[in-house]
């Protein structure tokens, strides 16, 4: 069971091998997609979502922000795309800055968490048309309906 406290990511960080990374990454599972404060899930502009697995016996998590435009998400921030997983290249060197950051975005584009956050139940219906107040129909005493 998932608890708001899930939403941070673990501090002590997963060690993940290149050849484990696309493993791992088809085993992550949607945690929580949750709208800012102040909104609701049905009118949210922007909010966070959270994807984990397990790596061994460590809960490794990644989370990002998102903002929702005409119906169109997107990542809020590329770069700002958190995790407690530490990419190693096979020789067990971490991996680049700029490596990882292409490896999460990768991650990101291949999840499903689009449809998640815009869900039919989630999509803000359109504004109902104005329309010409009717006159009511007025009835006299005495009248038969």
């Amino acid at each position: 069971m998932f608890s708001y406290s899930d939403m941070s990511v673990p501090r002590r960080s997963v060690p993940l091998r290149a050849q484990s990374q696309a493993e791992w990454a088809r085993r992550l599972r949607h945690q929580i997609t949750l709208p800012d404060e102040g909104h609701s899930a049905c009118d949210a502009d922007s909010g966070v979502t959270v994807w984990a697995s397990e790596i061994g016996l460590q809960r490794a998590v990644i989370t990002w922000r998102w903002i929702r435009s005409q119906n169109i998400v997107m990542l809020e921030d590329p770069l700002s795309i958190s995790t407690n997983v530490r990419f190693m290249s096979d020789a067990g060197m971490p991996l680049s800055d700029s490596r990882r950051v292409l490896m999460l975005n990768e991650i990101v584009h291949d999840l499903p968490w689009q449809t998640l956050v815009n869900a039919p139940s989630r999509i803000r219906p359109a504004p109902a048309r104005r329309q010409q107040p009717s006159v009511p129909r007025v009835q006299h005493a005495g009248a038969h309906a």
